[in-house]
């Protein structure tokens, strides 16, 4: 069971199984944000809605419900420079995010239709995604995570 994140078009773009949410926890000085410790390594996902206490509500009774998980708001908020700082967990420092060797690849994914511009980088500790225009980190996963990567049979530059 999870929570689905669904585009404007009804695409589910992203999921967050019940079993990897960690917390969630308010934003206090965004109206109806909140965030998604998700992953074992706290990795922080922001949302905003207006109903944002009927849909935790909803995550906390399906996550009892399907799964056995207790999930309810912590009393702690954040705030939005909280969540800046320290969006990508344990690995939110710059061992895990300055980059050893870099690569300009070309992203296919279900969130977006068409390929995406990306510069897919390895740190000391994780493989990061990072944005070109901005060189933000997109995504950051630890190499512990990784076990194996896979070759297209069809494409040898598709992995």
């Amino acid at each position: 069971s999870a929570l689905a994140q669904v585009s404007t078009d009804g695409r589910i773009i992203a999921q967050y199984d019940y079993s990897r949410i960690e917390a969630i926890c308010l934003v206090s000085d965004y109206p109806g944000g909140f965030v998604i410790f998700y992953g074992g390594y706290g990795r922080m996902h922001f949302f905003a809605l207006e109903k944002r206490d009927d849909l935790i509500k909803k995550i906390s009774a399906n996550a009892t419900k399907y799964v056995g998980l207790t999930l309810a708001p912590k009393q702690k908020m954040v705030t939005v420079q909280q969540f800046r700082h320290n969006r990508l967990g344990k690995f939110s420092n710059d061992l895990a995010v300055t980059s050893l060797a870099e690569f300009p690849v070309n992203k296919i994914s279900r969130r977006h239709p068409d390929p995406v511009s990306r510069i897919l980088c390895l740190s000391e500790t994780c493989i990061l995604e990072r944005d070109p225009g901005s060189y933000n980190v997109v995504t950051c996963r630890p190499l512990s995570s990784v076990f194996t990567i896979v070759g297209s049979p069809s494409d040898p530059q598709r992995f």
